[in-house]
């Protein structure tokens, strides 16, 4: 509470006195800042002298200031994470869009889709003169697609998101919207057989311009347009008197819906809020994800980027610092890529527990791209270890790192430290195949080399 009652300078005085001058700064994210540092600065700026290094960067030109960073960090353009639901971040792209350099460009989050935070998504929806339903929910991305140009949707998954193993959609081949909505595409449905076409929700069809995609489907709809009167309450989750539950009395006609709390992902900032539903009205995450967020992937054409395994909030008190993570059941990322094989999957996991698996999925699916080690993982040791299995498993078919960075200045230090990591994995392989008796040429390894460092996500991207 003290350190969040500081002004941010005095919290970054704080910082940096207790990791930088009382400790020798040896952990991966402290000495990325001297990497930074080093990097930037130019000679006759001490590298501890905070001071002059604020100065330095208070002189610099924004724009210059950004080409800089990219040219030290040998990176041509990061996809940035645009979250539409949030109003600190929407308002630079509506009314009017803010110029960019082309060294940006743009992913449309979709976080409080798969936290199940139906109600802040209808908060927007309302404010913005879409209906409170799926239908409206999807005009709305639509709508942000045609602002955006995103390269790709994209999610955090909650840690206990699951996929609803009966398939949501399976019964929308009976659905009368299924012949008024789309029509078929004999080019797709030619390599599919006519039973698989009719196991797989949306195969067998091409969509119609965005404005009839699934409008007043009664499988795929979702609406709170008429409630009005939803009532929010804290603290209701009490011990019912009555039978001895845990609960609000009768749990057929209330759920409890979990909101998390993060400032930068577009969830409520309100904790441990609960909003009184009937059992009909509640929405999954898993439900708003295959009424949602895939049908307007297939529409659009976009991949959907999938990042596995945070655990948001796990300490509070430490606000946007006080994410974690979590090993995930990756049966729910194998059913998505059964149940939609049309749709590409991109997926960077937090969790080094879960990258085996991954790595096989990768393996079994060709509508899943790995990516990246992200976050608590991209830390040397561990991007070495996921960085050689990869290798082994899917030989270059996949992106080893991608920087995640919150603060335009980490990318320098995170690609220059993965980059010596990633060299040493690579030298280390081909040198095993020239021992096996196999000697590739300096253009069969400069092609490999570019493979991982974003042409196999481009070729991915192309399919």
């Amino acid at each position: 509470e003290f350190f969040f009652s500081l002004t941010k300078l005095e919290q970054a005085n704080l910082v940096w006195q207790h990791l930088f001058i009382d400790r020798v700064p040896i952990s991966e994210a402290a000495r990325g800042v001297v990497t930074v540092l080093d990097r930037l600065l130019p000679k006759g700026i001490e590298i501890d002298d905070i001071e002059s290094i604020r100065n330095w960067f208070n002189q610099q030109d924004p724009a210059e200031h950004i080409e800089n960073v990219f040219k030290l960090a040998r990176v041509k353009y990061v996809v940035m994470t645009n979250i539409p639901f949030v109003p600190e971040e929407s308002q630079h792209w509506k009314p009017n869009k803010a110029q960019l350099s082309s060294r940006f460009r743009s992913a449309l989050r979709c976080d409080p889709l798969l936290s199940s935070n139906w109600s802040s998504v209808c908060n927007e929806l309302v404010k913005h003169g879409y209906d409170t339903s799926t239908t409206g929910a999807r005009l709305f991305l639509n709508d942000w697609i045609d602002i955006m140009k995103p390269e790709y949707l994209m999610a955090s998954t909650p840690h206990n998101f699951k996929v609803d193993s009966n398939d949501p959609l399976a019964s929308f081949n009976q659905c009368s919207c299924a012949l008024t909505t789309f029509s078929s595409n004999t080019e797709s449905s030619s390599s599919l057989s006519a039973s698989t076409s009719n196991m797989i929700p949306f195969s067998f069809v091409k969509p119609r311009p965005r404005q009839h995609l699934l409008l007043n489907c009664p499988i795929m709809e979702i609406n709170n347009s008429d409630k009005t009167n939803t009532k929010k309450k804290k603290n209701t989750f009490k011990k019912n008197q009555d039978n001895g539950e845990d609960g609000d009395g009768d749990l057929n006609k209330k759920r409890r819906v979990n909101i998390m709390s993060s400032e930068n992902n577009g969830f409520d900032n309100e904790k441990n809020q609960e909003v009184d539903e009937d059992e009909d009205d509640f929405v999954g995450g898993s439900e708003l994800l295959e009424k949602v967020l895939i049908p307007v992937a297939i529409q659009r054409q976009l991949p959907i980027a999938l990042k596995i395994g945070a655990h948001r909030q796990v300490n509070p008190d430490l606000k946007a610092g006080g994410d974690g993570v979590v090993t995930v059941d990756l049966s729910d990322l194998q059913t998505l890529l059964q149940r939609y094989p049309h749709v590409k999957f991109l997926a960077t996991l937090l969790s080094k527990t879960n990258q085996h698996e991954a790595c096989v999925l990768a393996n079994k699916f060709r509508n899943l791209h790995i990516y990246g080690c992200w976050w608590y993982c991209n830390l040397p040791s561990i991007i070495r270890e996921v960085t050689s299995m990869r290798v082994e498993l899917l030989g270059f078919a996949f992106t080893a790192q991608h920087s995640d960075a919150r603060v335009l200045e980490h990318l320098i230090y995170k690609w220059d430290h993965a980059r010596v990591v990633i060299a040493d994995v690579l030298v280390e392989n081909f040198s095993k195949l020239v021992e096996t008796g196999w000697e590739p040429n300096e253009i069969q390894i400069k092609r490999e080399v570019e493979r991982v460092l974003g042409g196999a996500y481009n070729e991915f991207m192309d399919k």
